[in-house]
């Protein structure tokens, strides 16, 4: 199969791409040299079946993530839905919001 890397795109999807890639790029090094601390060696030397285990249970952890996530946005959708005004009690917008911008950083 070939790619065609030319395609050409608006510059508001180049930008969209750009920077979901500066982001990618700065977390995915963050989090090699995190693991890197934490677990040593080289991650080409794990056995084969010791990173099959271990993307399991990644796998497992991010279907947790990911129903966890869909929980929240049913509850945004609730508050919603039930007319949230800023004289609501908001506390679970705002946690998500702070959430948000913790991660973003």
């Amino acid at each position: 199969m070939t790619l065609n890397l030319n395609t050409k795109m608006e510059q508001k999807f180049e930008d969209h791409k750009d920077d979901i890639l500066d982001y990618f790029s700065g977390a995915f090094d963050n989090k090699y040299r995190r693991g890197q601390e934490e677990h040593g060696g080289f991650l080409g030397d794990v056995p084969a079946t010791k990173l099959g285990f271990e993307i399991k249970d990644e796998a497992l952890d991010l279907f947790a993530y990911v129903y966890c996530l869909i929980g929240k946005l049913h509850k945004i959708g609730q508050l919603v839905e039930l007319g949230c005004r800023e004289s609501t009690p908001d506390y679970v917008l705002r946690g998500i919001i702070e959430d948000i911008k913790k991660h973003l950083k």
